[in-house]
């Protein structure tokens, strides 16, 4: 009995030691530990070539370096794309057409298929006008044109949108019957005229040309005679009347050998002259731009293309012609080419 109390009392004290002995390899294990992380994480602060682990030590490095790169990144795009708004849109507005209709656009596509679109850039002056007239001047239907048959050629060309029975008269705009009356209500109005421009009217194709020659009141074409066009003052002894309408229309000023326009047919003269002092630029007499124009610069019908933009009827216009003569208008398809030209 009393052996078995010494020996209960041995294993208990056996068992309350090597409790005290595990205690203490916990400590030390749990100070190393905590000493172990503590040199982990003061290691950084000491490591400068440590790349990773700067920008969470050191974030003045890392805000400097952000700063830097942006600057660069950001610089090369806004530069591209100054110089891209600086040019594209010119270029691109050059050959942008203002007509919507479905025949003009097909006969667009059709006639300008092998035109090369890089003569504006390609070109300047001189050496652009040339081509464009080598693109203009092929007219294969012009043989069967003349100036006399132009009596019943402008009746189809300048037929009224609204009355099949009628021509729409340049300058006045007025309607009258669509018949040849001997030119006692109409005649032929070079929108160039003959004396200006040096050419014969019944030989050389300019004299004739349907992209040209339009209907005129008699008595407006008289007054205009051989002026050229420009800027005069509106008052009501400068006003140019149509006679041989009821309506006895304004259809312009004249003052001192200078004709202008009214507003809606401004337009249209600049557009004509464009297209007449390329498409016969040295090829008859001496056609220039210049001459046409009294103030001899060209800002005042380059104006006039811009205010008075191509329409409905200039458009028809332009695809009778195209049938006829087998060329267009180049000026009406892309009126802003003028402003490369002249400009």
């Amino acid at each position: 009995m009393k052996l078995r109390k010494i020996l209960s009392v041995l294993i208990l004290l056996m068992s309350l030691f090597l409790l005290a002995s595990c205690s203490k390899k916990t400590e030390a294990n749990v100070t190393t530990t905590v000493t172990t992380q503590a040199t982990t994480t003061e290691t950084p602060t000491t490591t400068q070539n440590n790349i990773t682990q700067a920008p969470l030590t050191q974030p003045g490095v890392t805000t400097n370096v952000v700063t830097e790169e942006p600057i660069i990144t950001t610089q090369a795009p806004t530069t591209s794309v100054t110089i891209w708004q600086t040019t594209a849109p010119e270029v691109s507005s050059v050959w942008t057409t203002p007509l919507t209709d479905t025949l003009s656009l097909a006969n667009i596509a059709e006639y300008y298929e092998d035109f090369d679109y890089d003569c504006i850039t390609k070109y300047s002056g001189v050496n652009l006008i040339k081509y464009l007239q080598s693109y203009l001047i092929i007219m294969p239907g012009i043989a069967s044109q003349s100036y006399g048959k132009l009596r019943q050629t402008l009746l189809d060309s300048d037929a009224s949108l609204t009355n099949t029975g009628k021509i729409v008269l340049f300058y006045c705009r007025d309607e009258v019957d669509a018949k040849w009356d001997s030119g006692a209500t109409w005649n032929r109005e070079h929108v160039y005229c003959k004396s200006i421009g040096g050419f014969d009217y019944e030989k050389d194709a300019v004299g004739y040309d349907i992209h040209h020659v339009r209907p005129s009141d008699t008595v407006v074409n008289s007054t205009r005679n051989n002026s050229p066009y420009g800027v005069v003052q509106h008052t009501s002894k400068t006003e140019v009347y149509a006679r041989y309408t009821a309506e006895k229309s304004l259809a312009g000023w004249s003052q001192n050998d200078v004709y202008e326009p009214l507003d809606c047919v401004k337009g249209d003269v600049a557009r004509i002259c464009f297209y007449v002092a390329v498409t016969y630029y040295m090829k008859c007499g001496g056609i220039e731009l210049s001459k046409i124009v009294d103030d001899k610069t060209f800002a005042t019908i380059l104006e006039w293309n811009r205010m008075d933009p191509v329409d409905e009827y200039e458009a028809l216009r332009n695809n009778v012609g195209y049938d006829i003569q087998g060329n267009r208008n180049i000026f009406i398809d892309y009126p802003e080419l003028a402003d490369i030209i002249w400009g």
